[in-house]
Parts: C-alpha cells; sequence; structure tokens
C-alpha cells in the first residue's frame, strides 16, 4: 500500500536511486516504490546530491529531471529557516550536521512533514524536530 503523507528526501537516497551501482540503490527503490511521490526536498540537498553523482561520474542530470518532471518538489528557504539552521548546526555539531541536514530539518518543521526518506538512519534518529518528537525515518 502507498504512503499518501508527504516525505521530505535526504542527499543519500537521491543518489542511491540515480545510481544503480550504489549500495542503497535496491533498498531505495523497494522503498520508493511505497511512497507517493513528490518527494519534498530543499536546494543544498540537490546540490550535495548533484555534486556527489558527478564528481562520481554518475547521472547526475537524472535529478535536474526529476525536478523538471516534479518527482522532486523544492522547499524554498525562508530567513526563520536560515535562523534555525544556524541553532541546529550548533546544536548538533558534535555529529556532524552538515548543510543540507540542517535546512530540511528547518523546512520539515515549517512544513510539519514528519517522515524523512534517508539511508543516514542514526543521524535522523537524533535529530529533535521542534513539530514531532522524532522523525519517522524511511526505509
Amino acid at each position: 500500500m502507498r504512503s499518501t503523507e508527504r516525505v521530505a528526501g535526504d542527499a543519500a537516497p537521491i543518489i542511491a536511486l540515480s545510481n544503480r551501482r550504489d549500495q542503497f540503490h535496491q533498498s531505495c527503490v523497494t522503498a520508493v516504490e511505497q511512497l507517493h511521490l513528490p518527494l519534498f526536498t530543499v536546494w543544498p540537498v540537490i546540490v550535495e546530491a548533484y555534486y556527489v553523482l558527478d564528481s562520481r561520474s554518475g547521472p547526475a542530470d537524472r535529478i535536474l529531471h526529476w525536478l523538471s518532471a516534479r518527482h522532486l518538489r523544492l522547499i524554498g528557504l525562508n530567513d526563520s529557516d536560515i535562523r534555525r539552521m544556524r541553532q541546529l548546526l550548533r546544536k548538533y555539531s558534535g555529529l556532524p550536521m552538515d548543510l543540507g541536514d540542517a535546512a530540511l530539518v528547518a523546512a520539515c518543521e515549517r512544513s510539519k512533514i514528519h517522515r524523512i526518506f534517508t539511508v543516514d538512519r542514526r543521524d535522523f534518529l537524533i535529530y529533535r524536530p521542534a513539530h514531532v518528537s522524532q522523525f519517522e525515518v524511511i526505509p
């Protein structure tokens, strides 16, 4: 059964879905088949995924295709999100939290999205978003 709840996408599963040689490719394909598209994300996540794929001579253009096809939708970041990102980066500096994670958490808080599609389970289960006690991590 496909879930119709909104899901935010982190960089790693976007990379894995784009690259069949990625170690997480099959688990991400299986997971995304159960989700209702589009996935929601932020520009820092897109930049990270594109950079990683491009630097590995991978199919980086697929990410832009998914954006134009509306399989990925961007959540814009505003001034309060930037302030929240700074708070999050300080709070989780020991993990460390990166810019993409901070932007995604801030955008999810504002958009009330509590499901995260990521292979970075450890960090996203540690993060404590303001709108729920803990993210639901997929897969």
